[in-house]
């Protein structure tokens, strides 16, 4: 495996966790994010960190990690193997067009021919390699859609046969709806020279019970700590959620302070289990809340920090 992209400065510092892919998989995919920032986010220290990072506004790249190690930039640990079988780009872009509007960011619906061209040399680059093979998930008509019960987001078993182009909003078990209205049709027939796209994978019906409000949530990967060298602020990452509580018409102190009052209006809000007691560590919070998803890992409201450390 050519371990490294000839287009991109390597600046090294994403947490790696082990051979990709591995797990008793044996596709990888090229998997594409945003990074919901005008600028370099901080990926937790790197704990959150992809391969590469494309900047579009300057028209490079930097690579953080080995394709041959596999990342922590999906929700993976608790629910599926998705990182440790996929080669994971973040572009420093706005799949929210309301919110690229709102900051002067770039929003991936204005993306011009040459950035769509950076993006599929690297697709190219990676099928020449023998990395990833011709399989593709195009942009669904109106984009790709929040939650894990998301119609657009491929099965288990799926994900584990693909190998080709795709995006955070197909994989199972996440969240995030990136890369918005990216048109991934028109980059995978770039990268192929105008091949026949083959038909996508069969959309994965949402969950009948699955009917309670999704809220945005980070994911944590198994950390049992809510401090840590790299990792957001857990007091900031609580202001986001407590944010969002009052904005769907709850009333709760932003103080950062995950407490009873904070936990009785998430239940009230979305039906969840929340326990009252909110002693112990992150991780034991979460599995009162019924979050973690049995393995570890649990989730956080989502933020990307920048280089300081601040959370934007």
């Amino acid at each position: 495996m050519m371990a490294r992209y000839p287009q991109a400065t390597w600046v090294g510092g994403a947490t790696t966790y082990g051979p990709n892919p591995t797990h008793g998989k044996s596709n990888l995919k090229l998997v594409l994010h945003t990074t919901e920032t005008k600028g370099m986010p901080g990926f937790s220290g790197g704990d959150t960190a992809p391969h590469l990072v494309y900047d579009p506004n300057r028209r490079s790249w930097q690579q953080w990690a080995d394709f041959d190690r596999y990342v922590g930039t999906m929700k993976g640990h608790s629910s599926g193997h998705w990182n440790c079988q996929a080669i994971q780009v973040e572009i420093i872009a706005y799949s929210d067009r309301s919110v690229a509007a709102s900051v002067g960011g770039l929003w991936v619906g204005d993306f011009l021919p040459e950035h769509y061209a950076d993006l599929a040399h690297l697709y190219r680059w990676l099928m020449d390699q023998g990395l990833v093979g011709l399989d593709l998930t195009p942009t669904p008509p109106g984009g790709w859609r929040y939650g894990t019960s998301s119609p657009h987001r491929m099965t288990a078993s799926q994900y584990d046969g693909f190998s080709g182009l795709t995006c955070h909003g197909a994989v199972p078990g996440n969240t995030h709806w990136d890369t918005g209205e990216l048109d991934l049709e028109h980059l995978w027939l770039l990268a192929t020279d105008g091949e026949q796209p083959p038909d996508p994978p069969t959309p994965n019906p949402p969950p009948d019970q699955e009917d309670a409000p999704m809220w945005p949530m980070y994911e944590t990967d198994g950390y049992n700590s809510p401090k840590g060298k790299g990792r957001t602020a857990w007091r900031e990452n609580v202001k986001v959620l407590q944010g969002m509580v009052n904005d769907a018409g709850g009333q709760v102190d932003e103080d950062g302070l995950l407490g009873p009052s904070t936990l009785a209006e998430i239940q009230e809000l979305t039906g969840l289990a929340v326990g009252s007691e909110v002693t112990g560590t992150h991780a034991n919070v979460l599995r009162r809340m019924d979050l973690s998803g049995g393995g570890g890992g649990g989730y956080i409201p989502h933020t990307h920090t920048t280089d300081t450390g601040s959370v934007v």
